[in-house]
This record gives structure tokens, C-alpha cells and sequence, in this order.
């Protein structure tokens, strides 16, 4: 079927001479044309010579770039001047196959069945349409991808760990009450006694000892325990008894024990990063800002404050942005790293100037290159935080890179850029 549009109107080009308007009555079968779906409204509109392998052919004639604004506006009512101009424009094609719809499949079926009189013709005639049905469903639609998938087998292997990890025969002992054997699983209160035995050392050898599923599940490979290579300490500890163990696992004789040396540096490293953010990180202007209630910063005989370990600051910027809880501050100091024409950024934010206290408050620290990559760096970046942040100012210590420090822009001691 061919289907001219122009900016105001379409028409059907198969024999019907009549313009439609967009949004006319047609608006329902415009919607699925452009959406190259064959429903139950517009599948009148073909005729059986436009359909191949149960889709219907549609070619797009568009002249809607190429007829001018006044021809396009009296295209509602066509002439014959109209249509002879018409015809001379080379129009853009696109050509489309239009697929059905389950309901538009559907309803010609239904329409079909409704068709015959006999109730009992009708019942047959809906199976055989039934498998009519299912025989376009295969050949209209892709094939089904039935490889397997990693989040589908992730799924399925949680769900068979969580139903048989207390299926495992647990031996009792006579120093375990008895509920600990039960199918059903260890009680919270079972497992609370489990778990303070367990913390006290006072475990049974024998106990939860096999080669059942929770055993394999919760072995481990350490090398620094167990085997023939061990300490004393390590020998003692299995001496003690191991909450599980198998002859089978590749730590016989040793079983799982947790260490929490990893959660001591995790929390001694919290301690320090918490004092750290509590303190104030000083800046290029903090002279001028505390020079009359702070008489320490006044000992200072360098224009260029040291922080952070003695590492010389070059580059201050500061930011703050007022929101409904209170007011967000961010320093970002440029420092000396020790090393010829490298610098790096130390970027704080908090609700307090100069600290990271607060919900938000956190500190980076990064490279950023030579003074060159350092002022590309601070243009990127006032561009970017600036778009919902303040910029209180961008002060600039005297540096000396190669090959000037006029050409980098760092030739004012303590100004603002």
C-alpha cells in the first residue's frame, strides 16, 4: 500500500483520491503506522496484495519537505494545479513492513470464527484457528534465546544455598543442648549459645564435624594454618578445636576461624580519618582571614602556608552552597608533592569551613601534573563546580616552573584571580 504524506494531510495513494487530515478521524491508524504495528484498526485498509509472510508492505511517499508553505497550506482542499505540481517533485520513499499484533492477530481470528452459524464447526474451526495462531506467533516473532544467563544461574544459586544451608547433619555433643540437632535448623537461641562458646574458646572438638554441605561451605584455604608446616600457635589453636572441619578439605585438621585483624585496621583507620577531617585545613588566605583573632598563624614568616606534612600550598579555592539544612564548604588546596613540577589537589567538603565534619563531609586527594595541567585543571573545575556552588575566590602563591611563571599565571603572592 502507498501512503502519501504532505505537511497537512495524507492520503491513501491505492485508488483513494480523498485527503485526510492528521489528527482527523484517522488519528487511531496514524498511530500504529508510525509505529509500524498491524492492529485490528487499520489491517482493512490492505489488501491482500500487500501482504508477504503475514506482514502487510507499506511504501511512505514524503513530501513534506519539499512542498513550499504556501502550496502545503491549500493542500487541504487538492486542485488540479495542485496535483500537477505534485507530480513533478521527487518525493522521499521509505518502504516498511508493517507486523501484526497478538490482539490483531487475535481479533481476526476471532472475526473468522464468529463467521460460522454451527457451534460445533465453530469449536473445531477455533482449534485449528488456534494452531493457525501459534504457527504465525513462530514465524512472525524472533526465536527465543534460551542460553543461559549469569544473573539468572546468580539467582538460582542463592536460592539452593539458602534452602540447604541448615539441611547439614550436625553432631551433637553433650555439652550442646539437644535443639541444635533438630532439622528445623539452629534456634536464635541456639545460635546466640554458638556463638558466645564460640567466642570463649570452649567449642567441643567434634562438634558440626563432617563432610555434609555447611562443612564444605564455610572451609576456607589458608595456608598459614594448619598442615605439617604450622606454628605453635597454630597447633595450638586447632588443638582447642575448629568450628568446622573436614579430613576431605584442603585445611584438614584446621577448620574455619575468623580473624578480625582486618576489622581492627578498619576501625583504627575510621579513628584517624575522623581526627583528621575534624581538623582545619589551612588555605592561602587563612592568614588574612585569622590574622586578628589567631596570633600562631602570625609566627609564620613564609607568604606560602604548609600543610598537611609540610607540603607547600600554591592554589586555594573555596566554595559554598546554601541549602535548606545549612551551608556546604569545599576547599581545594593545590600542593607541592615533594617531586620537580608535580602538585597535587586536596579537595575537602563539610559543613564547617575547612573541616569535613558533617553528613557530607569527606576529603580527596589526587595527582594532577605540572603547573600547566594544574591551571587546566582549575579552569575545568570552576566551570564544572560553579554550576550550583559559590566560588568565594581562587588565591595564588608565587611558583617558579619552567620556563616562567608569568606564562603559567602564577605571579601574585596571596591575590585573587
Amino acid at each position: 500500500m502507498k501512503i502519501e504524506v504532505f505537511p497537512t494531510h495524507l492520503r491513501f495513494a491505492d485508488g483513494d483520491r480523498e485527503n485526510h487530515q492528521h489528527n482527523a478521524p484517522l488519528g487511531s491508524i496514524v498511530e500504529p503506522l508510525r509505529n509500524q504495528l498491524l492492529t485490528a484498526s487499520n489491517s482493512a485498509l490492505f489488501t491482500p496484495a500487500d501482504y508477504s509472510e503475514g506482514n502487510a508492505n507499506v511504501t511512505l511517499l514524503d513530501y513534506r519537505y519539499l512542498v513550499s508553505s504556501s502550496s502545503s497550506s491549500s493542500a487541504i482542499t487538492p486542485t488540479t494545479t495542485q496535483t500537477t505540481t505534485s507530480l513533478h517533485l521527487v518525493p522521499s520513499i521509505v518502504e516498511f513492513e508493517m507486523k501484526p499484533t497478538d490482539a490483531s492477530v487475535c481479533h481476526g481470528i476471532l472475526e473468522i470464527v464468529h463467521r460460522e452459524e454451527d457451534p460445533q464447526i465453530r469449536q473445531q474451526l477455533l482449534k485449528s484457528l488456534a494452531d493457525i495462531e501459534a504457527r504465525i506467533l513462530v514465524a512472525t516473532h524472533p526465536d527465543l534465546c534460551l542460553d543461559p544467563s549469569p544473573s539468572v544461574e546468580r539467582e538460582a544459586t542463592i536460592a539452593a544455598y539458602n534452602s540447604s544451608k541448615y539441611k547439614a547433619a550436625i553432631q551433637t555433643s553433650p555439652g550442646i543442648s539437644a535443639r541444635v540437632a533438630s532439622s528445623d535448623g539452629p534456634t536464635s537461641r541456639t545460635k546466640a549459645e554458638l556463638r558466645s562458646r564460640h567466642n570463649s574458646g570452649d567449642i567441643p572438638k567434634g562438634l558440626m564435624n563432617g563432610d555434609g554441605d555447611l562443612a564444605r561451605l564455610m572451609l576456607v584455604n589458608d595456608p598459614h594454618r594448619g598442615g605439617a608446616g604450622a606454628d605453635a600457635r597454630g597447633k595450638g589453636e586447632s588443638a582447642a578445636g575448629a568450628m568446622v572441619s573436614s579430613s576431605s578439605a584442603p585445611t584438614a585438621g584446621n577448620g574455619f576461624r575468623p580473624r578480625f585483624a582486618r576489622l581492627e585496621f578498619i576501625e583504627e583507620y575510621r579513628k584517624r580519618k575522623r581526627v583528621f577531617d575534624s581538623e582545619i585545613m589551612l588555605g592561602l588566605d587563612t592568614r588574612r582571614q585569622k590574622q586578628k583573632t589567631d596570633k600562631k598563624i602570625m609566627q609564620s614568616t613564609e607568604p606560602e602556608y604548609m600543610a598537611l606534612n609540610g607540603m607547600k600550598v600554591i592554589r586555594t579555592v573555596r566554595f559554598e552552597q546554601v541549602l535548606k539544612h545549612g551551608t556546604i564548604f569545599t576547599i581545594l588546596n593545590i600542593v607541592e608533592t615533594g617531586t620537580p613540577d608535580e602538585y597535587e589537589a586536596i579537595l575537602r567538603v563539610g559543613n564547617e569551613q575547612g573541616n569535613a565534619n558533617g553528613p557530607y563531609g569527606t576529603t580527596l586527594r589526587y595527582p594532577v601534573g605540572n603547573i600547566t595541567a594544574v591551571d587546566n585543571y582549575l579552569g575545568y573545575f570552576k566551570s564544572f563546580y560553579t554550576l550550583n556552588n559559590k566560588m568565594t575566590g581562587v588565591l595564588v602563591t608565587v611558583t617558579n616552573p619552567v620556563g616562567g611563571a608569568a606564562a603559567n599565571g602564577g605571579t601574585t603572592v596571596q591575590g585573587t584571580l
